[in-house]
C-alpha cells in the first residue's frame, strides 16, 4: 500500500519538485555547510549620487541585479565619492527592514547574508532613483515546520482613536521646473521677505527664482566640484569650473555648486546655500550675486583633510569644517545652524560664517546623531533636529545642551520613516517632513503629536518622497514634493476650520439624514456647496448651502429607497477662488456591517484551506526528505 501511496505521491508532485531541484542545485542537502558559499560584491557606482545612473545600460548599482545562494555573504561596497545606503525595500513603500546599511560613507562597506529564498529589491534612501534588486536562491537554513491547530482568543479591547487637532489647506503649487531645463532632484526651499521663491535643484546644480504666484523669473549656479576635496565623479564637475571675476577678488568655483541641497533666508533677504558636494555654505545676495563663502572639507570620522583652525586656541580640530552637510536653518539671533550630516553633528556660526560652538556625534543614545539632516529653531530658540536614520526628533536648548527626543520607527501617529526635514511656525506648531511615510506630521514645542496629512501620490494634498520644508513670514508651509517636481504651499490652522454633524451613526434606505456644523472663520462672500456621491458611484447631491452669519449650518438629505448602497460619501466646499477649504464626512448604511460580515467568512474559509495546503505540503516535502 505504502508503494502506491508513494507512486501517487511522485506523480502528482514531481513537477514541483523538478522544478525546486532547478532551483536548488545539485549539491544542496539538509544541513549544508552554509559558510562554505562564497562572497558577492555590489558597489554603487561612481557619480551614482548624480540622477541619471538609473537612465543607463548599467545602472546605479554593479551590478543591478543579483543571483545569490541562501547562507552567500553579500558585501555592499560604497565606491562612489558621496555616502549612500544599501536598504531593502523601495521608494514608493520605504524600507520593508529585511536590511538596512545606514549611511556608509565613501570607501565603507557593509555586509548581509540572506537566510530566506526571496526576492529582494533595494534602493539608495539618500538618492531614490538607485534602486537594485538581489534573487536569493537555494535551500534555505533547515527548521523545523510545525503547524499547531490553536485557538485563537481575541481580547476585549477598547480602540480609542487618537484626536487629531488643525488642518493643512492648499493655498497654490509652483513647478519646479525651469525653461528648458526640467527638475532633476529638487531638495531646498526658501522665501524671500517679499513671497519670492527659491528652489534649489541639486541635479542641475542651480537655484530657480519664482515669483510669489510661481512664475519663473531667473536661475543661478552651475557645476563644479572642488578639485582636492573628494575623488573625481562619473561626470567630471572639476571641468566645469571657472573664475568668475578673472583677475578679482572671487575664486574658481565661486557661486557654482556640486549638488546643493538645504537653502535658507535671514531677515535681511540674505541667501545661505548648503553646497553639500563641495562640502562648504555660500552666501548670496537676493539677485543671486556671491557674497562669500564658509567651510571646507574635512571627514572627522578618520580625519581627513581636517585641521586645527586656531593653532593653541579654544577650537579644536574640524570646527568649522563639513562633510556632506546637508541643510541649515538661521534663527532670531541670526545665527546659521547646519547640520553636518555625515559628521554627525551641528554647527553653529555667526551671520558671517565665524564658527561658534557645535555638539552631537555619532550615535544613537540622546544628543547622539545618525545623519542629521536638516534643523528647526522655535521662537524662544530651542533647536529641533531630524535625527534621520535614528528615526526620532531631537531637541536642545538654543546653546545645544539636549532637552528631549520623540518618535520612533513606524508608519503611526508620532512615527517616522526618515523624518528628513523640520520647520517651526510663529506659533512653535513643529512640522516635520516623514519623507518614506510620504506625509507631513504636526507636533506642537513639546513634541506632543497634533495631526498628519498626505499620502504617497501625485494629487493635491499628496506627496512623493517630500524633502525640505519652510514656514515663510506669513506661517504659509512650503513642502518640497520632489519626485512630483513641485512645490506645494499650505496654510496651517490650529483648530478644523470645518465641523460636519450626522445625527446617526448607521441608516437605512429611506431615512432622512441631517447634516450640521460649523464653518470657522466664516465670511459672507464665501461660497459654500454640499456634494453627496455614493461609494465607488455616482454623485446624488451637489448643490450650495446656506450658511448663517455666525458659520453653522443645517440641511437634510433623505436616502433614495431600493438602493444596495454601503456607504455615501459627503463633501462640503467653502471659501474664496484660490483659497478654497473643506472637509468631509461618511454617511454608513446598514447592510455595510452584513456585508463586512461575509467577507470576513469568506476571508476565513479561504484562509483555512491555504493553512490545510501548506500543511500537506510540509508533509509531503519531509516524506521526500526521509
Amino acid at each position: 500500500m505504502k508503494i502506491l501511496i508513494f507512486a501517487f505521491l511522485v506523480l502528482v508532485f514531481f513537477p514541483f519538485l523538478m522544478i525546486q531541484s532547478f532551483s536548488v542545485g545539485e549539491e544542496e542537502t539538509l544541513g549544508v555547510d552554509l559558510k562554505n558559499y562564497s562572497e558577492i560584491i555590489i558597489t554603487a557606482v561612481s557619480g551614482s549620487s548624480v540622477p541619471g545612473c538609473e537612465d543607463i545600460a548599467n545602472g546605479c548599482y554593479a551590478p543591478t541585479s543579483s543571483i545569490a545562494n541562501v547562507g552567500e555573504k553579500i558585501l555592499f561596497s560604497n565606491m562612489d565619492d558621496a555616502a549612500h545606503t544599501f536598504t531593502s525595500g523601495n521608494v514608493q513603500n520605504g524600507p520593508n527592514g529585511i536590511f538596512d546599511s545606514s549611511l556608509i560613507s565613501p570607501g565603507d562597506s557593509y555586509e548581509w547574508i540572506p537566510k530566506i529564498v526571496n526576492e529582494y529589491p533595494y534602493f539608495c534612501m539618500v538618492h531614490p532613483w538607485m534602486i537594485g534588486l538581489i534573487i536569493v536562491e537555494g535551500i534555505e537554513e533547515e527548521t523545523q515546520v510545525v503547524e499547531e491547530e490553536t485557538q485563537v482568543v481575541e481580547e476585549e479591547t477598547q480602540v480609542v482613536e487618537e484626536e487629531t487637532q488643525g488642518n493643512l489647506t492648499l493655498i497654490k503649487k509652483i513647478s519646479t521646473d525651469a525653461p528648458n531645463s526640467p527638475a532633476r532632484n529638487s531638495y531646498g526651499v526658501a522665501v524671500s521677505m517679499d513671497g519670492r521663491v527659491y528652489v534649489a535643484d541639486a541635479g542641475n546644480d542651480d537655484i530657480r527664482i519664482y515669483d510669489k504666484e510661481g512664475n519663473f523669473i531667473s536661475k543661478f549656479g552651475g557645476a563644479c566640484h572642488i578639485e582636492g576635496y573628494t575623488p573625481v565623479k562619473r561626470i567630471d564637475k572639476s571641468l566645469t569650473c571657472f573664475d568668475p571675476d578673472g583677475d578679482g577678488p572671487l575664486e574658481i568655483g565661486d557661486g557654482q555648486f556640486d549638488r546643493l541641497y538645504g537653502i535658507a533666508m535671514d531677515k535681511n533677504d540674505t541667501l545661505f546655500v548648503a553646497d553639500t558636494d563641495n562640502h562648504r555654505m555660500q552666501v548670496f545676495d537676493s539677485d543671486g550675486n556671491f557674497l562669500f563663502k564658509f567651510g571646507t572639507y574635512c571627514k572627522m570620522s578618520d580625519g581627513s583633510n581636517c585641521f586645527d583652525p586656531d593653532g593653541d586656541g579654544p577650537l579644536e580640530i574640524g570646527d568649522g569644517q563639513m562633510y556632506y552637510s546637508y541643510s541649515l536653518k538661521i534663527d532670531n539671533q541670526d545665527r546659521v545652524i547646519v547640520a553636518d550630516r555625515d559628521n554627525h553633528r551641528i554647527q553653529v556660526f555667526d551671520s558671517d560664517g565665524n564658527f561658534l560652538f557645535k555638539f552631537g556625534q555619532p550615535g544613537s543614545n540622546p544628543g547622539e546623531f545618525n545623519a542629521p539632516y536638516d534643523v528647526a529653531v522655535d521662537s524662544i530658540g530651542k533647536i529641533y533636529v531630524a535625527d534621520a536614520f535614528n528615526k526620532r526628533i531631537q531637541v536642545f536648548d538654543s546653546d545645544g545642551k539636549f532637552i528631549k527626543q520623540f518618535g520612533a520607527e513606524g508608519n503611526g501617529n508620532g512615527e517616522f520613516n526618515v523624518p528628513i526635514s523640520v520647520a517651526t511656525d510663529s506659533k512653535d506648531n513643529l512640522f516635520v517632513s516623514d519623507v518614506f511615510n510620504h506625509r507631513i506630521q504636526v507636533f506642537d514645542s513639546d513634541g506632543k503629536f497634533l495631526n498628519k496629512f498626505g499620502s504617497l501620490g501625485p494629487n493635491d494634498g499628496q506627496f512623493h518622497t517630500p524633502r525640505q520644508i519652510i514656514v515663510d513670514n506669513k506661517d504659509q508651509l512650503y513642502v518640497i514634493d520632489r519626485q512630483n517636481s513641485r512645490v506645494q504651499v499650505f496654510t496651517y490652522t490650529d483648530n478644523p476650520p470645518i465641523d460636519i454633524k450626522l445625527n446617526k451613526e448607521i441608516y437605512e434606505n429611506g431615512d432622512l439624514v441631517k447634516i450640521s456644523g460649523e464653518i470657522k472663520n466664516y465670511k459672507k462672500e464665501y461660497s459654500t456647496s454640499l456634494e453627496i456621491k455614493e461609494y465607488f458611484g455616482k454623485t446624488v447631491l451637489n448643490e450650495e448651502i446656506p450658511i448663517n452669519k455666525d458659520g453653522k449650518f443645517s440641511v437634510s438629505f433623505e436616502i433614495p429607497l431600493n438602493k444596495n448602497v454601503t456607504s455615501y460619501n459627503l463633501y462640503l466646499y467653502t471659501g474664496s477662488i484660490g483659497n478654497e477649504i473643506s472637509a468631509s464626512n461618511t454617511i454608513f448604511m446598514k447592510n455595510l456591517s452584513s456585508d463586512n460580515t461575509d467577507a470576513e467568512q469568506s476571508t476565513d474559509i479561504i484562509s483555512k484551506i491555504i493553512k490545510k495546503i501548506k500543511s500537506v505540503w510540509y508533509s509531503i516535502k519531509n516524506y521526500f526528505n526521509n
